[in-house]
């Protein structure tokens, strides 16, 4: 059933306009969707992109197709514009298209695209990074998140000579085998520490290396890891959980599990690909105080474009090599992504833009809050500023993967679409985070939280109809 039953929205052209009720349109989008459906599985490229939105009926579920990007913004083909909150599901950290970024892709393409030999600047970039991040002696590079954690986990088998990984319920790492294990969207009603395969396609044999334990359960993550640890090789593990509402560790948390890990002989791996750069210019081991013995990065290192590192320290990382250890790719380091990052990574450094978007983040996630509570909308707010999600609820706190079972989807579904079809983008599935970007300033902080109330009572609205009038005519 569509969440608006009586939705009437008139199919008008907009010329790159803020989007209104009375305006909103998709149709180019389905009709794009469509299209992709006969051409491409489930009509996307990455499963991660269809939203499940009342506008997609009756395809029951669709994406919008993206014109262009600019800063905070970003334009569908319908030429609604909309304040953009999914930022490609966090990269573009310093807004889309930023100068720095686009002429260092111009000045790199001049000396061409990839070469089969290393160069000077993936030198300086690796020690940049060291620089930044605490645990970071010895870097190589890749092309994506999923890369990173794949490697990591590889160095860890190699250098301990085990074969097993713990991994926490609801933490995502990439879609490789080893990690497809109780990831975010586990149906709750599988019981916590239970086993849970997102890609049933997994064999047995790879299923049998992966243990789970429970984010923020203390004893029962010592347990396990006392129980197992002569088989396991490593613990990977979201430091801040991105893909399930943005939940943070418990005080003490992340500590512990470095000192469990250290105390049985079993290397920790952060893997913060979505925390990296953002939640601190050193990645989340430098705002907890907590350096683990690998981490991965990806996404805001390369401000939208496809890069990637895992690093660690020496002693670990130096099991890289010929007859050792194998880890290659034809893309990897290549200069174009090598420029892109040596900018963003300027930028981030900057004690400017760190104060900026400590200011925006902090007043956005408390003006939401505000917002709610006006309304009278029990919720929470999980996560840290800089990724973070309202979630509808009457629980105080959010501890682990299984919580979220109490949060409720349909007010939340009805304020993002209301959102959505008035111009601020955020994304549709609660269990993913809001981004903000350093282009994100004081006009768009006041569009937002304007619209944000708006949706809010239009949902509530909405809500009290369909329980008044299951039918949604009016009276």
């Amino acid at each position: 059933m569509p969440l608006l039953p009586n939705l009437k929205i008139p199919r008008k052209d907009v010329q790159g306009m803020k989007p209104s009720p009375e305006t909103f349109s998709i149709e180019k989008s389905l009709n794009l969707f469509s299209r992709s459906s006969k051409v491409i599985p489930a009509g996307v490229g990455s499963n991660a992109r269809l939203m499940d939105i009342e506008m997609c009926h009756p395809y029951q579920a669709c994406t919008l197709f993206a014109k262009k990007a600019h800063g905070a913004y970003l334009t569908d083909v319908d030429n609604n514009t909309y304040i953009d909150y999914r930022l490609g599901f966090g990269p573009a950290i310093l807004g889309h298209s930023h100068p720095a970024t686009v002429k260092a892709v111009k000045d790199a393409l001049e000396g061409g695209f990839v070469y089969a030999l290393d160069t000077e600047k993936e030198i300086s970039v690796a020690e940049t990074i060291r620089n930044m991040v605490p645990c970071a002696e010895m870097v190589r590079f890749t092309n994506s998140g999923t890369e990173s954690t794949m490697a990591a986990i590889k160095v860890a088998r190699g250098f301990t000579g085990k074969k097993k990984l713990l991994k926490f319920e609801g933490h995502y790492h990439g879609w490789h085998d080893a990690v497809m294990v109780t990831p975010n969207h586990t149906p709750f009603d599988i019981p916590k520490g239970r086993m849970f395969w997102k890609s049933r396609e997994i064999p047995q044999e790879v299923r049998s290396l992966t243990l789970t334990a429970t984010f923020n359960d203390f004893n029962g993550f010592e347990e396990k890891i006392k129980r197992n640890h002569n088989q396991l090789a490593c613990v990977i593990m979201e430091p801040i959980m991105g893909n399930a509402s943005g939940i943070m560790p418990d005080p003490g948390f992340l500590k512990h599990v470095q000192e469990v890990c250290t105390k049985y002989g079993v290397l920790l791996i952060f893997d913060e690909v979505k925390t990296g750069f953002r939640v601190h210019p050193g990645g989340a081991q430098s705002l907890y105080k907590v350096k683990p013995d690998i981490a991965t990065f990806s996404k805001c290192m390369g401000n939208g474009h496809p890069i990637g590192c895992f690093a660690g320290t020496e002693e670990i990382m130096s099991v890289i090599g010929p007859k050792k250890v194998a880890h290659g790719g034809t893309y990897s380091a290549n200069p174009v992504s090598l420029s892109v990052c040596e900018a963003t990574l300027r930028e981030i450094r900057k004690e400017s833009n760190q104060e900026k978007f400590t200011s925006f983040t902090k007043k956005l996630m408390n003006g939401m809050s505000s917002v709610l509570k006006q309304e009278n909308v029990p919720h929470l707010m999980s996560g840290h500023p800089r990724m973070f999600q309202w979630l509808p609820t009457k629980k105080k706190k959010i501890d682990h993967y299984h919580d979220l079972e109490h949060v409720d989807t349909d007010i939340f579904s009805r304020v993002q679409f209301e959102s959505l079809r008035r111009g601020v983008m955020f994304d549709v599935d609660y269990q993913e985070v809001i981004f903000s970007s350093f282009a994100h300033g004081k006009k768009e902080l006041n569009e937002t939280l304007d619209t944000f109330s708006t949706a809010v009572q239009t949902a509530k609205a909405a809500k009290r109809t369909r329980i008044d009038n299951p039918m949604g005519r009016s009276k």
